[in-house]
This record gives structure tokens, sequence and C-alpha cells, in this order.
């Protein structure tokens, strides 16, 4: 009995780290996601002051990402071992909020969000260089413009690609 209330303290305290840390992390990246979006709105950047802002974004996102993955991979490994201990004890709180989170899918909606960042990233430091909306406007668009754009974009598609991949083999 006092393995599994060491085991629920120690998922409570790693539920606590995670949402802590996706609480302020999320706000930090929303935060600088509109501090760049000013940024680029409000001052004639050159494409590599966009190209630093936009990698530095994503890697702040993919970092925040390695960190809760890391953590949440502990508090699996707290939540499976609670559900050995209930299974022994004859008890099922671990395993029905375990069931519970599984139907809500929460690891679906948080990939999600990391997804959406990588994306708003992308939109934010494309559309500072170009109005990419507008098919025109991107064919007239001068060739490193459209470089750059390029770039972004497979770096984007491959960094979500990334997170996606990782999220997938450590469920």
């Amino acid at each position: 009995m006092e393995e599994w209330k060491e085991c629920r303290q120690t998922i409570a305290r790693l539920d606590q780290i995670i949402v802590d840390l996706r609480k302020y992390g999320f706000g930090l990246v929303t935060i600088l996601l509109g501090a760049s979006g000013f940024l680029y709105q409000s001052t004639e950047m050159t494409l590599g002051g966009t190209l630093g802002i936009f990698v530095a974004l994503l890697v702040l996102i993919g970092a925040l990402f390695c960190i809760d993955r890391y953590h949440e991979i502990f508090l699996r490994g707290a939540v499976e071992r609670g559900q050995v201990l209930e299974d022994l004890l004859d008890m099922g709180l671990t395993r029905q909020i375990s069931r519970n989170t599984e139907m809500l899918k929460t690891d679906t909606w948080g990939i999600g969000i990391y997804l959406l960042f990588c994306a708003a990233d992308f939109y934010l430091a494309v559309g500072s260089v170009v109005d990419f909306r507008d098919w025109e406007v991107l064919q007239r668009s001068m060739v490193q413009d459209r470089l750059f754009i390029y770039m972004a974009a497979g770096f984007t598609l491959l960094w979500m690609f990334g997170i996606y991949r990782y999220h997938r083999t450590h469920q």
C-alpha cells in the first residue's frame, strides 16, 4: 500500500510538472509568435533576419515538445506501475483515469497544439516575405523570396513530421 501511495504522489507531481510546462511554455510561444508577427510587419527585415526568427521559434517549439515528452514518458511509467499495484490490491483508480484520458484523446490534442505552433510560425514568416495567398503575386515574387518560401515550407514540414513521428513512437 505504501508503494501505491508513493506511486500516486509521483503521478501527481509529474502531472503538475507537465501542466505547468504546458501552461508557461504555450504562453511563451504564443507571446513570441505574436511578437514575431508584429516585428515582421512593423519593420523592414532581411530574409536572413526573418529566417533567423523563424528557425529560432521552431527550435523553441521543438525543445518544449521534447521536454514535454520526456516528462510524459516518466508519467507513463508511474501510471503503468500504479496499474500493476492496483491489480494486486484489487483497486482501479489509475486504470480508470488512464481509460478516460485515452477516450478523450488528450495526447492527440496536445500534439496538435505543437503542430499548430509550427504552422503559425511558418505562416507568419512567409507572410512577412510575400502575400502567398495571392498566386499571381507569388509567381511574380523574386527568386530569393520563393526560395525562402520553399525552404521554410520544407523545414516546417520536416519539423512537424519529426514531432509527429516522435509522438507516435513514444506513445
